[in-house]
């Protein structure tokens, strides 16, 4: 795999996906790019969302969009992203730069103004001698540093959205978030270009309808689960029977969709009963259902989420037919 986590913030203020938040970050329309919803962190000191991923590749990296309002001296707005002292920072004036240790930098000397949405992708190779970082910003290369003593593999690392000192207060917005290495088949090189993450509701009744919903019945479960940005826990579909599986088509993706990066399926969910239970997502493509790891079930409504970079009916990378197509739900399992 080489997407770790991605967030477009679609389904609002999801603060269980990510480790950490302290504050006020809040979503809305206002802080989103095409319409959609986005963060605002670091506008007060103290605000941020912070999320911290396994690693199992020496490359890791960051693809994002910045709209940054107002800054402060020598400000960061992505920090401790490849560990202590490691930083995506902002500079006084018009420039974004990447420190390798706490005395090394680069800086692209300018192209960054304030108020105007930037995509920016952030790499790092993790080495003692030979460590590389790239930094792309608005698709051009404006970072290239190599030879360098990036440190050996954590094995964890972190991204700060905002800031947590009193030096390092910024109004930034964020939208369309994607954590991700070098491993595997599927988004292992960057840049990955600018990208976009959109919420496909669910907006009618699949191949299934096994669960009972909130209404008493098996019937257009689909409105039970189709609520956005956040959930309604007052309406929901359940069972205690393994195998009870609910499976909904899906909005269609924007006409002007070229190329699909994967598909991240979305469960909040809890279990009601005092013993064990679990649920798995289930994709139907080509007319296949196809189940995924099954994920046992908290006793408080909390999200999970499957991300799939291929299609696994096709063993390929998705197309926008294949998404548009695409019917989705979870199956209940004892285990």
């Amino acid at each position: 795999m080489a997407i770790l986590f991605m967030d477009g913030f679609e389904g609002g203020l999801q603060t269980d996906r990510w480790s950490s938040w302290l504050g006020g970050p809040t979503v809305s329309s206002s802080y989103g790019r095409y319409g959609s919803l986005g963060l605002r962190a670091g506008d007060a000191w103290s605000d941020y969302m912070w999320k911290t991923v396994t690693l199992v590749d020496d490359t890791l990296a960051y693809s994002f969009a910045i709209n940054i309002q107002t800054i402060g001296d020598n400000d960061s707005f992505l920090r401790d992203a490849f560990g202590s002292g490691k930083s995506l920072v902002w500079l006084t004036g018009n420039e974004i730069g990447i420190t390798n240790t706490p005395s090394s930098y680069q800086s692209t000397n300018g192209g960054f103004p304030l108020s105007s949405w930037h995509w920016v992708e952030v790499e790092v190779y993790f080495h003692a001698s030979a460590g590389t970082t790239k930094v792309w910003l608005n698709g051009t290369l404006v970072i290239d540093e190599s030879a360098l003593n990036t440190g050996t593999r954590p094995s964890t690392a972190g991204a700060i959205l905002g800031g947590t000192q009193v030096s390092h207060i910024n109004d930034g917005w964020y939208d369309d978030y994607v954590i991700s290495d070098g491993a595997g088949t599927y988004n292992a090189t960057r840049p990955l270009g600018d990208s976009v993450i959109r919420a496909l509701v669910p907006d009618g009744n699949g191949n299934s309808s096994d669960l009972l919903g909130s209404d008493a019945d098996s019937t257009d479960n689909y409105l039970l689960v189709d609520e956005i940005p956040e959930p309604d826990t007052a309406d929901y579909v359940g069972s205690a029977t393994e195998g009870d599986k609910d499976l909904y088509t899906l909005g269609a993706l924007p006409s002007a969709t070229a190329a699909i990066l994967a598909v991240q399926v979305e469960q909040y969910s809890q279990k009601t009963d005092a013993g064990s239970k679990y649920a798995r997502t289930v994709v139907r493509t080509g007319a296949v259902d196809y189940p995924q790891t099954s994920i046992a079930l908290p006793a408080s409504w909390a999200h999970a989420q499957t991300l799939l970079e291929e299609n696994p009916g096709t063993t390929s990378a998705w197309t926008p037919t294949e998404v548009n197509a695409l019917e989705a739900g979870f199956e209940v399992r004892d285990s």
